[in-house]
Order: C-alpha cells, then sequence, then structure tokens
C-alpha cells in the first residue's frame, strides 16, 4: 500500500509547498502537483489555508521557485544516459579534403551519440525512494 503522503515539502516560514507526483497515463511518465498552503493559528489550534495575503506573496513566490528548482532536479536525477555507438561510415560519403585531416584522423576520436532515457516506469514508482 503506498503512502498518501507528498514527494517533498519546501518551507519557508509560514508558507509550504507540498509537491506531489503521479504516474501518467503512459509508461514512463510522471505528472508533479503543487500544493502551496499557510499556516495560521485560530484561537488555540493550529491549521492551514491556500488562501494568501499581500504580504505573503514574496515568500510564496520564492517557495514556488524552490519547488520548481526541487522538481528540475529530481527530473534529472531519474534519467539515465544511453550512449549509441557512432554511426557505422557509408561507402558514399568521402571525407571532405576542406577539413583539418589531423583533427578527425581516427574513429576514436568521433564522439558517440547519447539520449537521455527515464529509468522510471509507472510500475516501479516508489516516490518516497524507500526499498520495496
Amino acid at each position: 500500500m503506498r503512502d498518501n503522503k507528498p514527494i517533498h515539502t519546501v518551507k519557508m516560514g509560514r508558507i509550504r509547498v507540498a509537491i506531489w507526483v503521479n504516474p501518467a497515463t503512459f509508461e514512463g511518465a510522471f505528472f508533479y502537483h503543487l500544493v502551496p498552503t499557510r499556516t495560521l493559528r485560530n484561537g488555540d489550534k493550529w491549521t492551514s489555508t491556500n488562501g494568501f495575503g499581500d504580504c505573503d506573496v514574496q515568500v510564496l513566490m520564492k517557495a514556488l521557485t524552490m519547488a520548481n528548482d526541487w522538481i528540475q532536479a529530481h527530473k534529472a536525477s531519474q534519467q539515465e544516459v544511453v550512449t549509441l555507438p557512432p554511426p557505422p561510415p557509408s561507402e558514399e560519403s568521402q571525407p571532405d579534403t576542406d577539413l583539418n585531416a589531423a583533427e578527425f584522423s581516427t574513429p576514436s576520436q568521433v564522439k558517440p551519440q547519447s539520449i537521455l532515457r527515464p529509468q522510471l516506469s509507472a510500475k516501479s514508482f516508489n516516490p518516497t525512494g524507500e526499498t520495496l
């Protein structure tokens, strides 16, 4: 059973931004949702609201920016670099005599192409990172 907790929370004073992540309907994709709240005291009880005053705007903007930065870093860490070998030389292509031959003297100097592929799939989704 999966815990119903945000994957991360940004806290700045009375402002909190909860980051929720849900798998998409197609494999390998995820949606991130941000839920900002403000903590306030109502009598003897602490509660939270999604209403913000004009004095909260700058802190709210900073918290949302930090949440966005965390999401971008999380997305980048969930990607795996897959290195592909360089394409084989075709018989039709002849070396261009205008190029500096010393720069391209050996095939080992050709850098391989690489693509990014997500590591996670919807089946193996674990937002807390704990071992299942």
